[in-house]
């Protein structure tokens, strides 16, 4: 079992991080060896990320959704994309171990639910696949008393997350009316 993945077997169980597998490579010419675990599934994804139970607690995340950032005034939300790849390469003729931990976040808009991917040329969050699985996800998990489930985002058709003019800013609060 790798360090950063040891827990009980009912932990790791409870996870579904036991369901991932661990490639590994030696590059002939070298022989520097490359571990690499592929998330490709939300479930993983949050498993690994677990921003609720760490360092925010339920008030601000969940899984890999972090929302209620900052002031009480900030809606946005972020949340960690797919695909999530970690690595550990290692080179046991002089001993360097280097980790790489790669993945995208979108920014969610706290008032219109507009969510943005990371500007990319290719892969990652340019999947189609990969955004509706990343903005399905944001949607289960968004707790009820945030201000987008009131205004009925998490209800909004799959694909769907851009909330009507009118539904997020109603006419009473809007200064464009002048």
């Amino acid at each position: 079992m790798y360090k950063w993945l040891s827990c009980s077997e009912e932990q790791l169980s409870a996870t579904g991080l036991h369901q991932l597998s661990c490639e590994h490579f030696v590059d002939p010419t070298d022989g520097v060896e490359t571990w690499q675990v592929n998330f490709t599934s939300m479930k993983h994804v949050a498993a690994f990320c677990s921003f609720h139970s760490y360092f925010m607690g339920c008030r601000h995340g969940v899984g890999a959704l972090r929302y209620n950032i900052g002031r009480a005034s900030n809606t946005d939300c972020m949340v960690v994309g797919l695909p999530m790849t970690f690595k550990v390469i290692g080179n046991r003729s002089n001993g360097l171990v280097t980790t790489e931990l790669a993945f995208a976040t979108c920014w969610i808009n706290g008032m219109f639910g507009t969510m943005t991917t990371p500007p990319q040329v290719r892969g990652m969050m340019r999947d189609p696949k990969h955004f509706n699985a990343v903005l399905a996800y944001a949607k289960e998990y968004l707790p009820s008393s945030h201000s987008l489930a009131a205004k009925g985002w998490k209800s909004l058709p799959p694909g769907v997350h851009t909330l009507p003019a009118h539904v997020a800013v109603p006419s009473g609060d809007s200064s464009d009316d002048e």
